[in-house]
């Protein structure tokens, strides 16, 4: 490796292990094109509610979880209070298309962050990029 080389040094960093969570299929598939567009970041699995994504998340450990807010079973905020009583917690990103109303709610909830889905294309990256700065 170069150590003048700043992109050799990013790729030996660890990669973000990211779980995504979403009723929709469409959706959840369009967020792990957009992720996947992010070489730090590894999609380890896909779930379409909030309790699969409690019982993945303490299976697989991830870093992040990228999770609907509206969802059958479990909805994102008490699968995000659940995710932050793990013994290591991974970050959170809720998505919702309700706008900022739910943004108190998400952050009441333990969320680290928040994202707008009619904005979601825009903002997932930079929003994941302040959760894991370089």
């Amino acid at each position: 490796m170069n150590a003048r080389d700043p992109n050799a040094a990013r790729q030996e960093r660890k990669r973000l292990r990211t779980l995504v969570v979403d009723d929709a299929d469409a959706m959840r598939l369009s967020v792990v094109r957009r992720l996947r567009a992010d070489r730090r970041i590894e999609v380890v699995d896909t779930a379409t509610n909030g309790a699969e994504a409690v019982d993945k998340a303490t299976r697989l450990h991830p870093d992040l979880v990228v999770m609907d807010v509206n969802m059958p079973v479990m909805d994102g905020l008490e699968a995000t209070r659940r995710l932050k009583g793990l013994a290591a917690p991974p970050r959170v990103l809720l998505l919702s298309a309700e706008g900022p109303a739910l943004l108190r709610a998400a952050l009441d909830a333990g969320s680290d962050g928040y994202c707008d889905k009619h904005s979601l294309f825009e903002d997932l990256l930079s929003q994941v990029n302040a959760l894991f700065p370089d």
